[in-house]
């Protein structure tokens, strides 16, 4: 039997932070994620993408900071040192790659604080050390502590290797074991994966999926700078919230009150991404089915540089979503249904009846 081709890659960034002296490693990086990528990665539907320092586009401003936008992006990061630890970031007493190793392990959830808008689904973090060849100097010697501050917080399993050619092997195993289990997001038969009856919301979207699980974890160019923000969507304490995070910020989305109501009382609940103000970018469309023949959607997106709620629609059951931004609500047992129309000049939804 022929298994079928994934018509699509789903993108995981892998971040490299490395001291000056690792440049064999670092040339051999972009290789190990093109063989890993042809071997395994791309039967699977992923694609492993290299990010780091060399992507940075120039600018003002701090260039550690510049470099942590790229670091807050990573799927998977990998920190390594040497006999150095690396030029001074601009901040303390802090190295580049000892900033980007204590961001990376906040981001995956280490220490006593942990930030409430990461999640469970943090991205993973693997950390090499290189033999040394200078232990004597003071720079081995801040290594040595990084790698001690790691043994006594017995939170990271680092591995030892004696040179690139070793560390090409560990890598391209330590990334196949990253991808087993994984399951793409499937964008090309979105559409096909929900069952009529749990379809609040009938189109065509580029993702989507009902309330099967309490967790939503949306990733996707909300804002059109070509970079993915984060949205989560999730039902605790009795209610729903939502994060939107950008560059590893984020804040609390705010819902009607109206609409949270309805949210906690909901029968079903479809989550959907689609452009429905029809500017290129796309919206998170929430559906909510509260019964009684009657339905809410929320559409969340950018306004005035701030993910936000920008419309909160009624109807009573099935919601249309068309393309060029319109959307059709029935309701009445007649026929009858109301007909909204995105207009860009009001930055709202007009509607017909």
């Amino acid at each position: 039997m022929t298994l079928p081709v994934p018509r699509y890659y789903e993108v995981l960034r892998v971040f490299m932070a490395c001291p000056g002296d690792l440049s064999a490693e670092r040339s051999r990086f972009p290789r190990i994620l093109d063989t890993v990528n042809t071997l395994r990665a791309h039967a699977t539907g992923f694609h492993l993408e290299a990010v780091g320092w060399e992507r940075v586009v120039p600018s003002t401003g701090r260039p550690q900071d510049l470099i942590n936008k790229e670091l807050s992006s990573a799927d998977l990061v990998l920190v390594l040192f040497w006999n150095h630890a690396g030029s001074p970031s601009g901040k303390g007493d802090l190295t580049g790659t000892v900033e980007e190793l204590e961001i990376a392990k906040k981001m995956c959830g280490f220490g006593e604080e942990r930030d409430a808008f990461y999640d469970v689904q943090r991205p993973s973090l693997f950390v090499y050390f290189r033999a040394q060849t200078e232990p004597d100097t003071p720079s081995a010697q801040r290594v040595n502590e990084v790698r001690k501050s790691l043994e006594n917080s017995k939170q990271l399993l680092y591995r030892q290797y004696s040179d690139e050619n070793e560390w090409e092997i560990l890598l391209r195993e330590h990334l196949v074991a990253f991808l087993n289990g994984r399951r793409r997001k499937d964008i090309e038969s979105a559409i096909l994966t929900l069952p009529p009856e749990k379809q609040i919301m009938i189109g065509r979207f580029i993702w989507q999926s009902s309330r099967e699980e309490d967790f939503f974890k949306i990733e996707y160019d909300f804002d059109g700078d070509d970079r993915d923000e984060t949205v989560r969507f999730w039902f605790q304490q009795f209610s729903y919230q939502a994060t939107f995070v950008k560059d590893g910020k984020g804040y609390g989305v705010r819902f009607q009150k109206e609409f949270l109501e309805t949210l906690n009382e909901a029968k079903a609940v479809h989550v959907a991404v689609k452009d429905v103000t029809n500017d290129g970018i796309p919206e998170l469309l929430i559906a909510a089915d509260k019964g009684a023949a009657r339905v809410q959607l929320s559409i969340l997106g950018m306004y005035e540089g701030k993910f936000s709620e920008i419309a909160l629609l009624d109807g009573q059951f099935k919601i249309h979503v068309h393309e060029n931004g319109h959307l059709v609500m029935p309701y009445g047992s007649v026929g009858l249904f109301l007909d909204y129309r995105w207009n860009p000049a009001r930055g709202a939804f007009d509607t017909r009846g």
